[in-house]
């Protein structure tokens, strides 16, 4: 049987074509024109506003590009803390009056900020209120309250060290550039010492009072030096010991070990439940499992006072060896935090 054969379609004419390649030059043009807009609303829409948390306050107006908080504050300084994400940023906010709302501008472009023009939804505040509205925005917080010229973000447990300044924990030096931390640079057992003591607003110290006095008093500890009273006392509350020989050496580089084991007890001296797990795993190293510190270590990783990335630090440099500043402004950071 034949198949029946489909006629060819009539050939375009000359007008026709020139019609059509006109209609499709002209959709393309308009095409053009709003592709930038729909990509631009389709970047919008991909791009979710962060979780963003506030060490005090009310959050408002969270965007990607920033967030707006709203706090009551007297005339002064107050430096805000805010987790966006996970991720710690503090920016310093200066209140200069209480009688009318401040907005101020931080953070854009990790310039300079200041007291600008309040907003619409501070002005709608009463006239006698003491709060107080603050942008953020999260380009280049953090560098607005950097004061050290040998740390940038890059810089390991850069969030730390600002943090501990903030605090007033540990402190920068002098150099010829500007103030500077030394982050890498060791700590001595008597700075170490006299930077847990400045923990006292934190942690409401008390002398323990199975330490008798002498127990304390080391032979190579001048009652005149600078350390001398924060040795004392942190020998009396129970977070550091001297050795055999009476002696404190508060001179020698404090090792990992020891700092992580004078973090622990001072947590351990306000949570029973974190005294009664050190003492468990002290019993087990007692019966031969593993060495002295790793009681401290495993209960600051179940506490999450030593951090993921500070424990592998410390393994890759060994317990035993002198810790770097950055470290230690890392754990208390953590100490402090788990106080909360």
């Amino acid at each position: 049987m034949d198949t029946p054969l489909t006629p060819s379609p009539a050939p375009m004419t000359s007008w026709k074509k020139w019609l059509l390649l006109g209609v499709i030059i002209i959709a393309g043009v308009i095409a053009a024109d709003r592709i930038p807009t729909w990509l631009g609303n389709l970047k919008s829409s991909l791009l979710t506003a962060p979780v963003v948390t506030v060490s005090h306050g009310q959050v408002s107006d969270v965007t990607p590009e920033g967030f707006a908080v709203t706090f009551d504050q007297q005339p002064g300084e107050v430096m805000i803390t805010a987790l966006v994400d996970g991720k710690e940023l503090n920016f310093p906010v200066t209140v200069e009056s209480a009688l009318s709302p401040q907005a101020v501008a931080m953070g854009s472009g990790g310039g300079g900020g200041g007291l600008i023009n309040p907003p619409s939804p501070a002005a709608s505040l009463p006239a006698t209120s003491n709060q107080q509205l603050a942008h953020q925005s999260f380009k280049g917080a953090a560098e607005l309250k950097n004061p050290f010229v040998d740390v940038t973000e890059q810089t390991k447990y850069f969030n730390a060290i600002m943090k501990i300044q903030e605090l007033g924990l540990m402190k920068g030096s002098s150099g010829e550039q500007g103030m500077i931390f030394e982050p890498a640079r060791k700590m001595d057992r008597a700075q170490f010492a006299t930077i847990m003591m400045r923990l006292k607003d934190f942690y409401p110290f008390t002398a323990d009072k199975n330490i008798t006095p002498e127990a304390c008093r080391f032979s190579d500890v001048d009652n005149a030096a600078w350390y001398s009273a924060a040795v004392t006392e942190a020998c009396q509350n129970g977070l550091v010991k001297g050795y055999p020989d009476h002696t404190f050496r508060p001179t020698a580089l404090v090792n990992y070990a020891e700092v992580i084991a004078v973090v622990i007890r001072t947590a351990a001296i306000f949570d029973s439940l974190v005294a009664d797990e050190l003492h468990r795993q002290i019993a087990l190293r007692e019966h031969g499992k593993g060495a002295w510190y790793d009681a401290y270590i495993d209960v600051g990783l179940d506490l999450h006072i030593l951090s993921s990335e500070a424990d592998q630090d410390m393994s890759a440099r060994q317990p035993w060896l002198p810790t770097p500043r950055a470290w230690v402004a890392d754990i208390i950071v953590h100490l402090v935090e788990a106080n909360k």
